[in-house]
């Protein structure tokens, strides 16, 4: 297999548990992406194009080195890059910027890939669209785009899904872009002038402006994102989980047309202990390594969720606090990280899934514990199979995790990664 990654990445900020000290240098011209080609190419192959997580905010595609997948499974693997934070989702409920051009990339992607791949030998008529976390919710998005139809036959969503919870709302839209304006000092009462305004600024300006970090506080998490897709009236007539929920809609009958996989680690929740700050613990007096009190839980997690999909309605927030406590705190913890992995993947997931039966229809869950753990070293408290721990059974993830040297597998590990490649492959 040859093997050429070249070209910046797209603008973007760094992440706390995932050090890159060798990160490529970035740029607003990132729109590029990887063909992982088999050596020995006879026939052609089937396609699997990798949309990477991160957020929304962060990652690249050649972050994935696809050979391993692409020799072991005999496909074609095209990993791409897409628009990033406010430069790939930043909107001013206005038709001068509508936001979701991180999606457009990624559709942009997929017709070039229908358009050329048979000149790499690759089959244009079986392309599987897969992704993890961020790069498996816009998976899920792209398959309810009824314009994408023949563009792709599958899609594998790796621990994540579109769901209520991550599309922004019509009312935050606005109010993130007030708040780019006052940091910014463009004219916010033209929406036009105000975007034509945002343009004259520098890369760096918008970077800094538009990262959600700044909008973090002390003593809740963050439930909404500026980098999150929103409903453009484009790509989106409505929010699509509606559309999905009439199944005479186009949005449902290009989704239950296409095979659907979609599945998660037994638990997601380890992103939450990866998100909580030292502030957030110095605000709720605890240790994240000895364990998270109810508390933190209650007051810092489920109630700024409950205050901004269920307007606040303290039924639910009561309802929500007494399901996810536990009286010892190794044990109220493990709640905390369900918590997460419900609200963030769990419930979207199942929904996605149901929303899809009736058509060829698969899920999945991944319980062996990773070799390597995707981030830093969970505490000693933490139970399960963490978010992102199974990407090395299909990627190296040397330059993901930015290790000195390859993770070697054992045995065990070579045969139950090779078993994964396998179910992809059969799916594809």
């Amino acid at each position: 297999m040859m093997e050429r990654n070249s070209g910046a990445i797209c603008m973007q900020p760094g992440i706390n548990f995932i050090p890159e000290p060798s990160r490529p240098a970035m740029s607003e011209d990132c729109l590029v992406l990887n063909i992982y080609v088999p050596r020995n190419l006879n026939e052609s192959l089937s396609v699997m194009v990798w949309i990477h997580g991160g957020g929304f905010l962060t990652g690249y595609g050649h972050q994935y080195d696809g050979g391993k997948l692409a020799m072991e499974g005999n496909v074609i693997i095209v990993t791409i890059n897409y628009r990033l934070g406010g430069f790939g989702s930043f909107a001013v409920g206005h038709p001068a910027a509508r936001g979701n051009y991180g999606l457009w990339d990624q559709k942009m992607a997929l017709q070039w890939v229908h358009d050329n791949i048979a000149s790499f030998g690759g089959n244009p008529e079986s392309v599987t669209v897969f992704g993890q976390s961020a790069g498996a919710c816009c998976a899920s998005l792209q398959s309810l785009i009824p314009s994408n139809k023949g563009l792709f036959q599958r899609v594998i969503a790796q621990s994540s899904t579109v769901n209520r919870f991550n599309m922004l709302k019509d009312s935050t839209v606005e109010k993130f872009a007030a708040e780019v304006a006052n940091k910014s000092s463009c004219p916010f009462g033209d929406k036009k002038i105000f975007a034509d305004c945002l343009r004259q600024k520098t890369a760096d300006e918008i970077l800094e402006w538009t990262n959600p970090s700044a909008s973090m506080q002390a003593d809740k998490m963050m439930f909404e994102a500026i980098v999150m897709p929103v409903v453009d009236r484009e790509l989106f007539l409505e929010h699509p989980i509606r559309s999905l929920e009439d199944n005479s809609s186009d949005v449902s009958k290009f989704f239950r047309s296409i095979d659907f996989i979609a599945g998660a680690v037994s638990n997601e929740g380890s992103l939450l202990y990866m998100s909580i700050s030292p502030s957030f613990q110095e605000y709720y007096k605890f240790n994240l390594s000895i364990g998270i009190p109810s508390k933190a839980v209650c007051d810092g997690i489920l109630s700024p969720f409950v205050e901004t999909w269920y307007a606040n309605n303290s039924n639910v927030t009561d309802k929500l606090c007494n399901y996810y406590s536990a009286e010892s705190v190794v044990n109220q913890s493990l709640k905390a990280t369900d918590a997460w992995a419900d609200i963030s993947f769990n419930f979207g997931i199942n929904k996605m899934l149901e929303y899809h039966s009736g058509g060829n229809t698969y899920q999945y869950v991944v319980s062996k514990l990773s070799p390597k753990p995707f981030g830093p070293p969970p505490p000693s408290w933490f139970k399960g199979v963490g978010h992102g721990d199974e990407l090395l059974y299909f990627f190296n993830i040397t330059k993901l995790l930015s290790l000195n040297e390859e993770v070697i597998l054992n045995d065990k590990d070579e045969d139950f990664g090779k078993k994964m490649i396998s179910y992809w492959d059969i799916i594809c």
